[in-house]
Order: C-alpha cells, then structure tokens, then sequence
C-alpha cells in the first residue's frame, strides 16, 4: 500500500493534516503529511485516470472524476 502505479494526476490537501492523491492506475491514496504515511489506498474497478477530485469541507465526502467520465 502507498504507491502509485502510475503519475499523479490529482492532489487535495486537507486542513494541512493529509494529502489526498489521485492517479493514472485509478487509485486514491489518503496520505498524513506529518511522517508522509500512507494511511489508506482506495481503488475502484473502473481501470481508468483519476482527472480531478474535490473533498467536502468537512472531510466525510470525496468525489473523483474519472477520464471515462465516471464521478464516484
């Protein structure tokens, strides 16, 4: 867990506390930025590039636009 397979195409940072990163290989990592810790690897079926991500303020909600144009 914590690496990408491919380059990164998205990057959300939250209260300056974690790094979200989205990816060629379709895979979100949840990063803490204190140690650079890879905390949890999202990854979907959907074998396509992440395009963009936006994170609701209070951190519970994450949405991920896909090249094939699925949003998750």
């Amino acid at each position: 867990m914590g690496v990408h397979e491919g380059t990164i195409s998205s990057v959300q940072i939250y209260k300056n506390k974690y790094l979200i990163s989205g990816s060629e290989d379709s895979t979100i990592i949840i990063w803490r930025c204190k140690d650079w810790a890879p905390l949890h690897k999202l990854q979907i079926k959907n074998k396509s590039k992440v395009v963009s991500m936006s994170l609701h303020h209070s951190g519970k909600i994450l949405l991920a636009l896909y090249e094939n144009k699925v949003l998750r």
